[in-house]
């Protein structure tokens, strides 16, 4: 006579195909865990879904995940086998592990084990990049936070190749707060250097000495490398331009036009007179739209001023509008 099924310890197991790979498990971890799988397997299965998952011949075909992401995943569901232990809490996974993790369990709606992976992830040293990406990929947004004010902190600014991760955009925007808290204008003016003017034939810089500003009543000295000496008009039409293989200088670099760029004189901005110029290096003209900008670094004190991320605020509004 058989006994009585146990209300806990009786699981049904469930058959899943994932990049060729069959794992078979506790049904009961996925209509636990997750509100997608839960309403899957309530629905009554069609004829032609009658035997899905309930054999090697017969698996849930998991189309476009990644094996390692749902091992992983199974690794922290099935750790412990009951709801009052916290899912895989001494799991070790790698960090690429807990991203896919985090990744599948956004996606399949489980709440606890989604929890629970942001939390294993901000133990681990995330690039402030790295945390604005994931806070984009899988709604975040303390991670955005996190990663905006650890640039704009920085002691120095970033590369500008480095901010161009998160495209020109974002960059341009986490510059802006950067000048914010040093306590200039940037809706008006980008601070940059005479030195990182460059060729746009050779790459080379076309300014390597103190030049004197042409307006006669500021005649100011200009040091090459001196960032706050001139600056570029906040209405300047920017765009990028990558050097190519072999070129001395790593991009993104950005077409600026000269007619632009202005002395940062005291009280006073003095456009610098629209020209051409030769390049010092291979005597190639450069005319007024059509001058490079490189990166630069400028040292900030970085507990001065509140970081401000009104800029963000739309996407850190939708961010918070689709974490939960």
């Amino acid at each position: 006579m058989a006994g009585e099924r146990d209300s806990d310890f009786y699981w049904d197991v469930v058959t899943f195909k994932v990049e060729g790979t069959i794992f078979r498990v506790p049904l009961h971890g996925f209509t636990r865990s997750s509100e997608v799988f839960k309403g899957m397997f309530l629905l009554p299965a069609g004829d032609e879904n009658r035997g899905e998952g309930k054999s090697d011949g017969h698996p849930i075909v998991l189309e476009g995940y990644q094996q390692k992401d749902f091992k992983g995943l199974l690794k922290v569901m099935y750790y412990s086998a009951t709801d009052e232990t916290i899912v895989g809490e001494a799991v070790d996974l790698t960090k690429e592990e807990w991203v896919g993790v985090l990744d599948l369990s956004t996606k399949w709606v489980m709440k606890k084990i989604r929890k629970h992976g942001i939390s294993k992830l901000s133990r681990l040293k995330l690039d402030p990049i790295e945390k604005i990406k994931l806070s984009r990929a899988h709604s975040v947004s303390k991670w955005f936070e996190e990663g905006v004010e650890a640039i704009v902190k920085a002691p120095i600014c970033p590369p500008m190749d480095y901010l161009l991760q998160l495209g020109v955009n974002t960059g341009f925007r986490l510059l802006w707060i950067r000048d914010q808290r040093a306590g200039k204008n940037m809706a008006d003016f980008l601070p940059l250097t005479l030195s990182s003017l460059k060729c746009n034939k050779c790459y080379s810089s076309m300014f390597n000495s103190a030049r004197t500003c042409v307006r006669a009543a500021c005649a100011r000295l200009l040091s090459p490398h001196e960032v706050g000496v001139i600056f570029l008009d906040g209405e300047a039409q920017i765009r990028a331009k990558y050097p190519p293989e072999g070129a001395p200088i790593k991009g993104p670099l950005f077409v600026i036009e000269l007619a632009r760029l202005s002395c940062g004189g005291k009280n006073t901005h003095c456009p610098i007179a629209p020209q051409a110029y030769h390049c010092p290096t291979c005597s190639s003209t450069v005319r007024e739209d059509d001058l490079l900008l490189g990166p630069h670094t400028t040292t900030f004190d970085s507990g001065r001023v509140t970081v401000n991320l009104d800029v963000f605020k739309d996407e850190l509004a939708q961010l918070r509008s689709t974490e939960e």
